[in-house]
């Protein structure tokens, strides 16, 4: 996943073409390993925030899998409920939650001070 710029350059982009926004910082959160002993992949997530929409004419042409993404944000409290509960099971988005949930808890990040969407302080 680090084609075409590295790991952050990466991100920037993924959230471009899936999700139409770009964001004003990528702070790291940490490094996944989706399948240890099976490969190598190193997978960097970061938490985007100040995020803006696209403007609509600048907008990735989506197909396949990205055509049917349907954006939906949730607090950081619902989307830890939202794991242990069974509806959010992508390994990825459970790290990445539960890193920001930690992270948050322990005062290393504030997510009142640089909201995820403009006018909320814990959304994802």
């Amino acid at each position: 996943m680090t084609s075409r710029g590295g790991p952050r350059r990466t991100a920037e982009r993924e959230l471009a073409e899936e999700i139409d926004l770009v964001a004003d910082r990528m702070d790291h959160l940490l490094d996944f390993h989706p399948t240890p002993g099976c490969s190598d992949e190193l997978i960097p997530l970061y938490l985007a925030r100040g995020l803006r929409p696209i403007p609509e004419s600048e907008r990735h042409v989506r197909d396949h899998e990205e055509a049917e993404l349907e954006l939906v944000w949730w607090s950081v409290p619902d989307a830890v409920a939202a794991i242990f509960d069974g509806r959010i099971t992508n390994g990825l988005a459970v790290a990445a939650i539960l890193a920001v949930a930690q992270k948050s808890a322990s005062g290393e990040i504030d997510l009142a001070a640089a909201s995820s969407r403009a006018g909320d302080s814990e959304t994802l």
